[in-house]
Order: C-alpha cells, then structure tokens, then sequence
C-alpha cells in the first residue's frame, strides 16, 4: 500500500528521516500528518492522449514515491473519468482531471501554471501546458518533503505514512513565460523552461521553446541559416563590407549587407524553411553576429541615414521576415538582438508584433543593480523602459538576456547573485515576457547556489533570497553551513555597497579595476578566516571537497591580483624595459593548495585558454609542464607535495631568466628581442623622447625556455610574423636560434616551422638614425611543393600620452603623403587603396612620428587595426605556392621621428 493518503488530517510536530541520492541519512524536522478518514493512494491516472512529457511525470511521481518508501503505484491510461474514485492521482490534462480543474481554470494561468487539488480523496497535478503539469507534479513532491539541491544532492524522505489535507490546494504561475538557463540542477526540477541545454522528465525530452538553426546555436544565427563560405563564390554581395572587404569569418561572427534584397529574399525563405522542418518551437532567433561591426557599403551607409540609425536598419530587416513570419506562422515568434552596437532602441523603426527584442546588458556592472547609479549613467533601465514603450506588445515583446557570470578564468570570484535577483524583480515589475542566464555553469564560482535560488527567483521574484540560500547552504554545507553563508553574504554585500566607478564586467577577468578595488588584502583576510571556519567545521570529504571548490576560486582570484608573477618577465616603462619580481613563499604556498584542488577536480593546469586572456600557472611559479597530465611533470609534484622546497629552487632561478632575452641598441633606440617566442620584437624603446612603442604583454617562464605551440594563440604583444593569412599562424611562438653581430646592433633568427619552410629574419638597427630594419624570408627546403604561403607582419603598437590615438598617413602614387580615414576595428587596404611603398602613424601632441616602408612588390595589403588600446601596421604579402628552393619575403623598415607639438 502506499505511503501518500488523501483526506482530513490534523497536523503534528514530528520528524522524518531523510536520505540524500548516495543513501546518506539526513535529520530534518518537518511536519507530518495523522489521517482522519484518508484514503491510501492506489493509483496514477494519465490520460492515453496525453502529451509523452506528461505521461513521463506520471512515472516520475510513481518513482519518487517507490523511493520514499510506499511501494509502486500503478500509472494507469485513462479517459474515463469514473475511474478516478478516491485514492487516485490525475497527473496532466484530459477527461479524468477535467472533473478535479476544469480546463477553463488553467486557461486563465500563465502559460506554465499549474494547479495542485486534492478532493474527495483524489489529488490532481495538472498544468495548462505538458511543462506545467511537470512543475506541478515536482512541487507536489517538494511538499511530500524531497529537495532538488543539486544533480549529486537531491533528499527524499523516508517516511512510514504522510496525507494531502482534504482542503490541500496549490494554484501557481510563473512571473516570466521563459526562464532559462544552464545550472547544476535539472531544469524541470528546478521550473526551469528548457533552454538549449538538455531538459528531460523520466528520460523523456521536453522540446525546446527556442528554436536552433542546423550546427549552431540561438545566440547569433544569420551565419548558421545562411552559411557565407558558398556565398562568397556565388553572392559575394550577400557578406558585409567591413574595413573595405567581404570576408568570410565564422558562423557566429558573419556579418550581412541588410540593405541588399536578394539578401533579405534569401534569409526568409531560409527561415520559413527552418520552421517548416523545425515547427514544434516558439521562437525563431533571427539575430546577427557577435561583433560590433556592420556593413560599411554605400547602400548601407544610405539605409542607416535613411531609417534613423543601425538599430533601425536591423529592425527593419528583421520586420520583413517576421511579417512573412506571421502570414504563414501566425503563432510563431522571431527574435531580434538589442546588443552592443544596436542595444539603444531605434529612432523610427517599431518591431512587428511577432518579433521579440533580446535585451543584453553586457558591458555594464553585474555586481550592482540597474538602479545603481554607475548603471543609470549607463540608461540600462531607460533604454530597457524606452524598448517596451516602442514594442506593439508593450513588455511582452521584452526578453532579457542576463549575465551573471563570467565567460574568462573560470571558477574566479564573480559576485553578481544579489544585483541579479533585485534586477529580475524589476523585470517582474515591468511585465517583462521572459529572462535567459547565460554562461552559467561549468566551474563557475558558486555555482551550485546560484543554480538553486534563480531559477525559485525567476518563478517567483517575491521569495525570499536569504531564506533560499539559508537552506541550500545548510544542505550542501552541512555543519559548516553557518561560515559558507557567511562567506556569500560578505562577498555579494561589499560587491554591492562598493563605491568603485567601473564596472564588473563578465568578460574582462580578475584584473580589471572594480575587483581590484574590492578585494584587498584586509578582505582577502576576512574571506580566508571565513574559509578556515568551514574547513574546521566540515563533517566529511564530500563537504570538505564543496568548500574547496569555492576556496579554488579565491584563491586564485588572490593569486591573480596579490600574487608575485615570479613566472614571468613583465613589461615596464624603465630603461631597461624589463621588471622581475623574486617568489614569495606565501604566493608559493597557495599554489600549492590551489594546485591539489586543481588535481582533486581534474582541472587543466591553463586557467583561462582564449587568446586574448591566455593565463596558466606558470605565471605564477615559472614552471611549465608537458603534457595534459601537468601532476606527473615532477616539479609540479613538488610543488604541490613540498611548497617551501619548490620556493627555494625558484629562487636560485630567478636570476637566470633575463639571460634569454636579446638586446640591440644604437644611439636612439633599444630593441628587445626573445629568441624563443617566434624572434619577436618585444620592446621598441626611443631613447630620446623616452617611449614605449609597442604594447607588450608578461613574458612566460614556460615560453622562455621551449617556445610555444602555434594554438592556441597567446597575445605577448610587441612584433610578430606569421607564415599564414590568418591571425595566430603559426610562427609566432616558434623556438629560434639567434646569431648576434659582434657590434649588437642586428641579430639572424633562424627556425624550421611546422610546415616545414624555414624561416631566417634579420633584425638590424640603423648606425646613424632611430631606425630598425627587418628583413624576413620563408624558404621551401623540402621536397614538396607548400600551397599558398603568406607572410603576415603583425606589430602592436600602443598610444602615446595621455592616450592619443595616431593618425594614418600614407604615400600615394605621386610620392606624396596623404590622410588615410580609418574607423575602429579592421582597415583593409588593397589594390588602389593600399600606400604606395610606405605609410605613417602620427601622434601631434606626442611630437612623434613612426613611418614604415616596404618595397610595393612585396606587400599584397597593408591592414590598419584600431584596437582603441592598442593599433596595428601590419603587411601582407602576395600569397604563393613555393615549389622545392622557392621563397618570398618582406623587407620592410621603420623609422622614429621627432616632430614639432
């Protein structure tokens, strides 16, 4: 016989005993129920017409139910309503439960509302859709006494008896249509909406609200719906022209000319195509590439003018297919991004009715709240208030796209929990349709709390958020509980009264201002104390293990922002250019602990692999391990088995680091070279005026010694080739032997590449004038014909005082100098376009002019790069194929001038 009974009860104090997934007893004190008159549970009713994710949440009731102890209740399939005599549950919509709520009653819900009735000894969990019937059938078990912690934590009581009150009624409805996002536990569990990652009840699928376009994924799909790589043999016209170029890049980053018809022909027929194959969706993302850039051809610069702005000419264009959208779909949804460069609303354009804005607030302080000053001056809210005043559905033509987490140096400190659920309460008081987490997950700091509180925030907004993490945190944490709240509290409160004027931003790490603010030593001492208290306090290894996984993220936060790079040769604006700093032993002891926390989680010994946020450990202990199992290199076992011993050697070799580095000079300027890092010019220093040339980035220990592999790419700055067309080609990190003229003034760099052509490159410095010249060559001395070789220079440059950005000068065919116009971002110049044998950066207020020139036979393109913090003068030369002795090169020279203020 069952456990569960249905009837009048009177309610006593009492205990049950619990048990986790792994079987372990938990004391919790809970209410149970004495039956007056109550009727034992002796069947599921589902109906046989019901939708396949409802007939699984009958199975799953049936499998909680098992496991707390009553037996298996039958799930029968029924439309019979006779059959539902006292002692049945009605699990979903049909005849049988039509008689307990009728449909008229869910019809008024939200479109995930359900209703939880017990009557006349029956119970009934049904929803007015399949996911609502699922939320309902979890919250009856949630009052049975389970608890959905985590995928690894979930409580089902262990009970001998336990009755639904006569009088027991649930009706509930989610504040916001759709609430996704990727956590720790089962998105139905938790009310979630089924996101792009997988959501199943009792191994059945729940289909997906947002649809995905064939090999991509919904955040930017025109590049997946419309591939560019055929495009560009049969449409090049279709590609947006940027910096002067139809290019080809990645699905997710392509860009499209909107103002081209045939485009906007192509890309609806493809999407009432995606719908037709894919119809069991609601939305149909329509949305451009993650990229600030659009097309900068003459009919698009017209449209932008004529439609009010960039944003209006995405709306517009996105209007066209959603309008053929709603003549053939009239029930289904286009989505349109408002981000980054179309994030403030249009100008004239208005949204059709079917088409849904993404409002992303990326680049703005998710560690305080939109109404937080340093967020108002960014008009989040005004522009979020201005959007739905536009949009035909008001607020429900809204969904917001949230960023609570961090998308580089995974698992660091990120505290965005407090201003997240204050933010969500302010969508639910604006009427918002929906809200999406992104990124959430995956080593994440704090993950597994976030994960139980937003989810129960985005359902009901009204909740109390202390009170949800109080429980989560005396379930997961056990005895030391008490200190791990602790910790959540000071972390997320001080993030939110912070004073700082930057923002924390999800992609730009541990370095950037607002955390440098925040966490100073003091507090670094206040969060350590708090950790010791857990650690003291914690029950066994399972907790043991959940507190360091916490502890790994602070302390390398701590790391990155107090500890000594001992690891590595740092740039700085001395004459000497360089700054080494000796260990310290503390830095090596907490290492050491974050290291066999590493190992405890098999985590890679590279923190952070993108290229342009490439950081390892190395930077911090001067050791560089081969191979992915980094715990077998001995001296990584060292130093996690015998910290002091390790710190010892690193001071021994501290002195010897500087010895790889290659200097030239002459009477005006310091060229640094590393050998090791592809032959790189790292430093470019002008003795008089006492500059800095190029933008130079931390040396690693690791690199010193071997060089680096090709991928990923890691940005070390200064001046760099590579034997390809693409960025981060390879010889960049390439290993090379050095041959220093006895006067050092020039140095030969030799190397073998991967693909076999052998580089020699000799950089040498003017006897007379502030002038460097570099004259490299790629030769074929294989057997083999190699395809298509390009050399590609690539120099960074930086901006001089105060941060003034260059002009660009270039030769043209008259021998004269000319004003290149160049805009943020990319600048290709080809053909006609490109300088004829030299071109120039200008800083006026600096007096300083830098000129480089090549001989045009040599250069296909010359590429301008305006990065804001940095900027490049790269060249290119002609592609070709090198036959066996074959080669090409680029001798190119640049010259460091004084000019009058």
């Amino acid at each position: 016989m069952c456990i569960l009974r249905i009837g009048l009860v009177v309610l006593v104090a009492g205990t049950w005993g619990l048990r986790n997934t792994q079987g372990a007893e938990l004391a919790v004190t809970a209410v149970t129920a004495v039956s007056r008159a109550a009727v034992a549970v002796e069947r599921i009713v589902v109906d046989p017409a019901a939708d396949a994710v409802e007939k699984a949440a009958a199975k799953e009731l049936q499998s909680y139910l098992a496991r707390m102890g009553g037996g298996t209740v039958p799930v029968v399939e029924s439309a019979d309503p006779a059959v539902a005599t006292p002692g049945t549950i009605c699990v979903g919509r049909g005849e049988v439960s039509a008689s307990l709520c009728p449909p008229a009653t869910l019809d008024q819900l939200g479109l995930d509302g359900f209703v939880l009735r017990a009557q006349d000894g029956r119970l009934v969990a049904v929803g007015r859709n399949h996911r609502g019937t699922t939320y309902a059938v979890y919250r009856l078990l949630e009052r049975l006494g389970c608890r959905f912690y985590a995928s690894d934590l979930e409580v089902v009581p262990t009970l001998a008896a336990v009755t639904v009150p006569e009088d027991f009624e649930v009706t509930d409805s989610a504040a916001f249509e759709w609430r996704a996002m990727h956590g720790t536990i089962a998105p139905m569990k938790c009310t979630l909406s089924p996101g792009e990652w997988e959501a199943k009840v009792a191994d059945v699928d729940v289909p997906k609200m947002m649809a995905f376009p064939r090999g991509g994924f919904w955040h930017h799909t025109m590049g997946f719906l419309l591939p560019a790589k055929p495009l560009a043999e049969t449409h090049p016209d279709y590609l947006a022209q940027i910096g002067g170029q139809r290019r080809v890049s990645e699905p997710a980053v392509q860009q499209y000319c909107l103002s081209n018809p045939e485009l906007l022909a192509a890309m609806t027929e493809r999407v009432l195509a995606w719908i037709a194959s894919d119809p069991d969706k609601d939305y149909y993302p329509v949305h451009y590439g993650d990229v600030v850039s659009f097309c900068e051809c003459d009919n698009c610069k017209a449209m932008y003018a004529e439609k009010g702005s960039i944003t209006d000419a995405v709306i517009w264009f996105d209007n066209q297919v959603a309008k053929a959208v709603a003549a053939k779909y009239p029930d289904k949804y286009v989505t349109i991004l408002a981000y980054l460069s179309t994030r403030t609303p249009p100008k004239k354009v208005k949204p059709e009715p079917n088409l849904l804005i993404i409002f992303c607030a990326i680049v703005e302080c998710q560690a305080r709240p939109w109404t937080h000053p340093v967020n108002v001056q960014r008009r989040v809210l005004q522009d979020l208030e201005d959007w739905i005043d536009l949009h035909p559905l008001g607020p429900k033509g809204i969904i917001t796209f949230e960023y609570p987490t961090t998308y580089n140096y995974s698992g660091f400190t990120y505290p965005a929990l407090y201003a997240f659920v204050e933010n969500v309460r302010e969508y639910q008081r604006l009427g918002l349709r929906g809200v999406y987490i992104c990124g959430l997950g995956s080593w994440k700091h704090l993950e597994h709390a976030y994960s139980y509180v937003i989810p129960r925030i985005l359902w009901n907004p009204d909740q109390d958020m202390g009170a949800l993490l109080d429980e989560f945190c005396a379930a997961w944490y056990g005895s030391a509980a008490k200190p791990m709240r602790e910790y959540i509290e000071w972390l997320h409160t001080r993030a939110m009264q912070s004073q700082s004027k930057g923002v924390m931003d999800c992609h730009a790490g541990p370095g950037q201002p607002f955390f440098r603010e925040l966490y100073t030593p003091e507090f670094m001492e206040q969060a350590y104390a708090l950790f010791a208290q857990a650690e003291a306090q914690a029950e066994d290894d399972t907790v043991r293990q959940r507190i360091a996984k916490e502890k790994w993220g602070f302390l390398f936060t701590d790391l990155y922002l107090h500890g000594v790079r001992s690891g590595e040769i740092v740039p700085a604006d001395t004459p000497s250019g360089i700054e080494t700093s000796p260990p310290r032993q503390d830095d090596f002891q907490k290492v050491s602990e974050l290291l066999r926390i590493s190992r405890l989680y098999n985590r890679p010994w590279v923190i952070n692999p993108r290229a342009w946020h490439h950081y390892s450990l190395s930077s911090l202990v001067g050791v560089e391990p081969a191979g992915e199992r980094w715990w077998d290199d001995p001296r990584v076992r060292e130093l996690m088995d015998d910290p002091a011993r390790a710190f010892g050697q690193a001071e021994e070799q501290h002195q010897q680091r500087v010895q790889r580095l290659v200097t030239l000079e002459n009477d005006d300027l310091q060229a640094i070279i590393v050998p090791t890092l592809g032959g790189r010019i790292w430093r470019l220093y002008h003795k008089g005026l006492q500059v800095d040339l190029l933008r130079r980035s931390g040396l690693p220990i690791g690199g010193l010694e071997k060089g680096l592999p090709h991928e990923p790419y890691l940005s070390l700055g200064g001046y760099e080739e590579y034997a390809g067309r693409e960025f981060g080609a390879i010889g960049w990190g390439q290993d090379c032997t050095c041959d220093v003229a006895a006067d050092g003034t020039s140095a030969t760099l030799t190397a073998v590449l991967e693909n076999g052509l052998k580089l020699v490159r000799v950089i040498s410095l003017a006897a007379d004038k502030a002038e460097v010249i570099v004259d490299s060559r790629l030769e074929n001395t294989g057997t083999q014909a190699v395809q298509d070789v390009v050399l590609r220079v690539h120099p960074e440059f930086r901006p001089q005082a105060g941060g003034e950005m260059p002009e660009l000068l270039g030769l043209s065919d008259s021998g004269t100098w000319e004003t290149i116009a160049y805009q943020g971002g990319d600048n290709a110049l080809t053909g006609s376009r490109r300088p004829q044998g030299g071109w120039a950066v200008l800083f006026p207020q600096a007096g300083l002019r830098v000129e480089n020139r090549f001989d045009p036979a040599q250069v296909e393109t010359c590429f301008f790069y305006d990065g804001r913090t940095f900027f490049n003068l790269e060249l290119f030369s002609p592609g070709r194929d090198l036959e066996p002795g074959a080669s090409l090169g680029i001798r190119h020279r640049y010259l460091v001038q004084r000019v009058e203020r």
